[in-house]
């Protein structure tokens, strides 16, 4: 039976692309699947980042009210399957604006009515870092999933050089995954943010409170290792 053509092309190849038009329009499917698509790659192989960088693009303009654009900002090699969940940090974003600016996700406490930014040592790790900086975590909703870091310290985190995240990271990585996900981070464990320092020397943490219904800022000493209380670890530059 002779195909429908158009001109030299068969009608039901036109409809696929019109098809592929309206998808790559509605953003069900990506220019990165049609560009791996082209080459030959297939094009569903690891993770979108044009699509989870419009999502962190997103989050900003509709909790911070602030307009972003992470295109640019260079993204740490690891493996999709198993750091899969960004934390993307804006150009001059601080700490403190982390927990306190913006929309109100949900409630949330903190140890000090100091501002983070004024309590964190910032010559230690990315706390003082001004450009905007993607990091990548492993996708675990309760810290202590992680079994690579259990009962670790964070001395001992810091004597073995594990890249693991910071105060700010947390933050932004719980909130995030609760505007998009509709899910809360640490409900039955605690974050070591590993990554930070207090300017005396002790450790913040967060967790989820159910009975307050409120994420919480504290912290810990360095040397302390519980079962409930873990590190992320993390890929950056």
């Amino acid at each position: 039976m002779k195909k429908d053509m158009v001109g030299d092309v068969p009608g039901s190849v036109l409809g696929m692309l019109a098809d592929l038009n309206l998808k790559l329009r509605d953003g069900s499917k990506t220019p990165k699947q049609l560009e791996r698509f082209l080459k030959g790659l297939n094009p569903f192989e690891g993770l979108d980042y044009s699509i989870i960088l419009n999502d962190w693009e997103k989050f900003f303009f509709k909790v911070h009210n602030l307009k972003v654009d992470f295109a640019g900002v260079s993204i740490p090699k690891a493996d999709d399957n198993d750091f899969s969940w960004f934390a993307c940090s804006p150009e001059n974003f601080s700490t403190e604006r982390a927990f306190s600016g913006g929309k109100k996700l949900s409630g949330r406490w903190k140890w000090t009515k100091e501002s983070l930014d004024d309590v964190l040592d910032l010559s230690f790790g990315r706390d003082s870092k001004k450009d905007p900086y993607i990091v990548r975590f492993r996708a675990n909703l309760e810290a202590n999933q992680d079994e690579t870091l259990k009962n670790l310290s964070a001395d001992q985190i810091k004597e073995k050089g594990i890249n693991t995240g910071t105060l700010k990271e947390r933050i932004l990585l719980g909130d995030f995954i609760l505007w998009r996900f509709k899910k809360h981070l640490d409900m039955k464990s605690w974050t070591l943010c590993s990554g930070s320092r207090c300017s005396g020397g002790h450790v913040p943490s967060v967790g989820w409170s159910s009975d307050d219904d409120e994420f919480s800022v504290i912290y810990f000493r360095p040397g302390c290792a519980s079962p409930l209380l873990r590190a992320r670890r993390v890929v950056s530059f």
